[in-house]
């Protein structure tokens, strides 16, 4: 696969409508939006598009380190990940995450899942003297590793919620009840990983992609820095891999692949279709969130992938992922 650099900027990349309000409701731009922003480029340029295409999500690279006022020239940007099962906070309320090396290439000589989760579980627990619990949800970024151990500090990009006023188009003004107040987050860079298909030879340094709710409303664009090949296998065969989509064993009583067991949470996928007689919400169903743990014991030919689905990484573990992300953020 091939890894793509962006610069940042302030986005509204996924919203959700509370009211008058439009606030965004992840901390990285989802599979969909991304795959649908570089497609559009190469519409643009070829008047066709890659059906075959899929990419992984777009996440932030955030500074993390020392806090401000407090040595801030030891802060450095690191790529951020949704955290695993196996990754593990000390104590319930903590900030700081730890992974043991290679608990994901490991899991699968515990047997189930299940097990793999208890036994990181007692060693975190005597290595770190407390009572671990897994960090599910939300981002984390690397600080460092000692021994066998790796640690990680949960982040998040920084939020501004701005003001907007609609203007009708009839009589040129604002309007009663057209008060709308957008919330925008904003990172120095983000990583993506794209499958190396066609439509990845029209990320060039330089495009400037759009996502988010409309050029007029936001900035709205992601500049690609750099694309370069990477070490980032998928899962071919059996195993344990990591999601780096939101992941689908079954969807509408048939079976994508068969899953031996998965460690994560649930979400709902949705997403929208245009055509050019109109459009709407594709169906909504639930989903493994980015960042879970499945045991893949027999892949079946339905390719989900092009629809944000699916995506399944083999790694050792997720250190190891973003050490090699951190060579080329740089």
């Amino acid at each position: 696969m091939r890894l793509v650099v962006f610069s940042g900027g302030w986005l509204n990349y996924s919203s959700r409508r509370v009211m008058n309000y439009y606030l965004v409701d992840r901390d990285f731009i989802p599979a969909t939006t991304l795959r649908g922003a570089i497609l559009a480029e190469m519409y643009s340029q070829k008047g066709s598009v890659d059906e075959d295409f899929y990419t992984s999500p777009a996440f932030p690279v955030l500074e993390v380190g020392a806090e401000p006022g407090r040595g801030g020239a030891s802060r450095r940007l690191a790529p951020t990940a949704p955290p695993h099962a196996l990754v593990m906070l000390k104590g319930r309320k903590g900030r700081e995450a730890y992974e043991l090396e290679g608990c994901i290439g490991d899991a699968s000589s515990y047997g189930p899942l299940l097990e793999a989760l208890k036994a990181v579980h007692e060693k975190l627990k005597e290595k770190l003297e407390s009572e671990p619990k897994p960090a599910l949800g939300g981002l984390v970024a690397p600080l460092g590793k000692s021994e066998d151990l790796a640690s990680y500090a949960r982040v998040s990009p920084e939020a501004t919620v701005e003001m907007h006023v609609a203007i009708s188009k009839r009589t040129g003004s604002s309007m009663k009840g057209m008060l709308y107040a957008y919330e925008y987050k904003r990172a120095p860079k983000y990583w993506a990983l794209v499958a190396e298909t066609e439509a990845a030879d029209y990320l060039k340094p330089g495009v400037a992609l759009r996502v988010g709710r409309g050029r007029s409303r936001a900035p709205g664009a992601l500049r690609v820095e750099k694309v370069v090949g990477v070490k980032a296998e998928e899962l071919a065969g059996p195993g344990v891999g990591y999601c780096i989509t939101p992941c689908v064993p079954r969807l509408f009583g048939r079976e994508v692949f068969q899953a031996g067991g998965a460690l994560g949470y649930y979400d709902i996928y949705n997403a929208w279709f245009t055509v050019d007689g109109g459009s709407g919400f594709k169906p909504a169903f639930r989903v493994l969130a980015e960042g879970a743990l499945v045991e893949v014991r027999e892949r079946a030919s339905v390719d989900l992938r092009p629809a944000g689905l699916n995506l399944i990484l083999s790694i050792g573990d997720l250190y190891g992922l973003l050490g090699e992300v951190a060579r080329h953020v740089g």
